[in-house]
């Protein structure tokens, strides 16, 4: 069961709540933000997440993902579409695990999800969307993904993700999380166009300020 910082509900706000302007880890809430890659959602680890809201009542969490649609991914088994197939079946069964979650004090977690294929283009599927009124709608727009072919640039889609996740969905960045699908890294020696694999690892990861 989840908890706030009491067990009983007041009207205080936590220590953690982002109107008291700090919080027990010493981070600012109101200085830059940064995106969690490869990061499991867990409440009950953290139980102060359901503070972290525009509103007392309840948080959104933003989930984007970031697909690989590439020749190499395509290629790889035949028919041509097999691998593309399980990437979509994966990503359309994890949209369907977003559940909204309700907790003692009527406080609630809530999903915004969004997707993106890539292989050396990129082509957004849909921004954050509210999983609540479009889960269907998203789902019908990666049921429709077909492979791009051609070169695999991760980097550039990753970072177009990180725009996607910051420019949409919750005020909070560090509720803000990224899923990436791939078949690994580029091959040593291609040119990454924008910056390589660990320079958009490390700005989804910055710290704030």
């Amino acid at each position: 069961m989840i908890h706030g910082p009491d067990s009983a509900c007041t009207s205080s706000l936590p220590a953690d709540d982002p109107r008291s302007g700090s919080r027990s880890d010493g981070i600012s809430m109101r200085s830059g933000g940064y995106v969690r890659t490869g990061a499991a959602i867990s409440i009950d680890a953290h139980p102060d997440l359901l503070y972290r809201s525009g509103t007392f009542g309840g948080v959104s969490v933003d989930l984007f993902f970031v697909l690989d649609t590439s020749e190499s991914v395509a290629l790889r088994a035949k028919p041509p579409n097999f691998y593309i197939d399980q990437i979509k079946s994966f990503t359309e069964r994890f949209i369907m695990e977003l559940k909204e979650m309700r907790h003692p004090c009527d406080r609630s977690l809530t999903w915004n999800s969004g997707a993106l294929h890539y292989s050396d283009e990129i082509i957004l599927v849909r921004q954050l969307s509210d999983v609540a009124t479009e889960r269907q709608a998203l789902i019908s727009d990666i049921k429709g993904i077909s492979y791009i072919g051609k070169g695999t640039h991760t980097d550039c889609a990753i970072k177009r993700g990180i725009a996607e996740l910051l420019i949409g969905g919750s005020h909070y960045q560090e509720n803000k999380y990224i899923v990436v699908v791939t078949d690994g890294h580029p091959l040593t020696g291609y040119k990454e166009p924008c910056g390589g694999i660990q320079e958009a690892a490390n700005e989804g990861q910055a710290t704030r300020g």
